[in-house]
């Protein structure tokens, strides 16, 4: 199945007053729909951000009337006022990684606390702190030397942060390890968890009633789901019942009552664990939506944008481009497309670019007819 560019996907969603807020993945725009019907409100250019670079933005969080963007592929972080939809940056230091890459990817996951909001590095070693008051930022570093292993293609910090107290516990997706962060001293310190040694990273972590994290793979060799006792330092594997397929990516489990899905990034299913007999089994009823991983051409990923909303579940599939709203209490699901009534050329220029500069092919069903007419004609890729 072909990109169909005139449907919005992301890498992640917000839901809020009535509204959807999603950032564009082709460009540099943010786009607010209506959350009942789905139509197009409005959208903003991000203007200090270039329109042909895929991924400027990954996870947001929302503060008040603004929602923050993780700058990935970006220059800068984006705010963008949905009341007034305009939009406004924060310039950020670049710090030296390992390739040294400015267009590298830099941040990717977001946590707020309080009038804070944290920006975790993918490949920039840094935390930054923002004081959404007065604007000021502060990079939190002291963790980079106690890690001791080297970032690489899984980034430093994964998905899902679990704060109690003023204790922020945040995954590592390069280790098995995770960083303890003191939300009031800005100090940290490494957990060696009684795991750490049986994962090659961390997909995400999520703690359920009982004060127990459950813990999602990345880079495994093992199928597997931990459930740790982080005050005794002891956990419990769970083998998942199918056999590992690709590189093994999940999100962080999304825990409901006594229901845990785990939903996969780019593996082949979804799985709900069952209380009663103690195990993980297929979720058949996500795995509708979902087809086998096959290295979609979209992100990569079979699901993006995995948002826990109140009682409901929002996701992307990639197997039909559409978007899925799961309501947790009930099981009841809703489908629907975001539309982009203005996909005026820019919005299309850069997949002709990513083709050209890859020297790729350009296949049948990689654009629109119509859309890959429109590029030709401004003739300006």
């Amino acid at each position: 199945m072909g990109i169909k560019r005139e449907y919005l996907a992301s890498q992640d969603i917000i839901e809020v007053d009535g509204r959807i807020i999603v950032a564009n993945p082709y460009g540099n725009s943010i786009y607010q729909y209506d959350a009942k019907d789905y139509k197009l409100l409005c959208s903003a250019n991000v203007e200090h951000e270039q329109n042909n670079q895929q991924l400027l933005f990954m996870k947001s969080e929302i503060m008040g009337n603004k929602v923050y963007f993780a700058p990935y592929f970006a220059e800068k972080i984006c705010v963008y006022d949905y009341l007034n939809n305009s939009t406004d940056s924060i310039s950020i230091e670049l710090f030296e990684t390992k390739e040294n890459n400015k267009q590298e990817s830099k941040y990717m996951n977001i946590f707020k606390y309080k009038e804070y909001i944290y920006f975790l590095g993918y490949n920039q070693p840094s935390i930054i702190k923002l004081n959404t008051i007065t604007g000021e930022l502060k990079y939190i570093r002291d963790w980079l030397k106690k890690i001791n292993v080297d970032v690489d293609i899984w980034g430093y910090f994964s998905k899902g942060v679990n704060i109690v107290g003023e204790k922020a516990l945040i995954p590592l997706g390069c280790a098995g390890k995770l960083i303890e962060l003191d939300l009031q001293t800005d100090t940290t310190k490494v957990i060696n968890a009684s795991f750490s040694d049986e994962l090659s990273g961390i997909g995400g972590i999520s703690t359920d009633n009982n004060g127990i994290i459950w813990v999602t793979a990345r880079n495994s060799k093992e199928h597997i789901i931990i459930a740790w006792n982080k005050i005794n330092n002891t956990h419990k594997k769970y083998n998942l019942p199918t056999p590992i397929s690709n590189t093994c990516m999940y999100y962080e489990p999304i825990i409901y009552e006594n229901d845990i899905l785990i939903m996969p990034e780019t593996m082949d299913h979804a799985y709900i664990y069952s209380n009663n007999e103690d195990a993980f089994f297929i979720n058949g009823d996500i795995d509708e939506v979902i087809s086998p991983y096959k290295g979609s051409k979209l992100f990569g990923s079979c699901v993006t944008s995995l948002r826990r909303n109140g009682n409901s579940l929002y996701f992307f599939s990639t197997t039909d481009y559409k978007w899925n709203k799961v309501e947790l209490e009930t099981g009841e699901r809703e489908k629907f497309s975001l539309k982009n009534n203005q996909k005026g050329k820019d919005d299309y220029l850069s997949v002709i670019t990513n083709l050209i500069d890859e020297k790729n092919v350009l296949q049948e069903n990689d654009v629109e007819l119509d859309d890959f007419v429109r590029c030709v004609k401004h003739g300006d890729y």
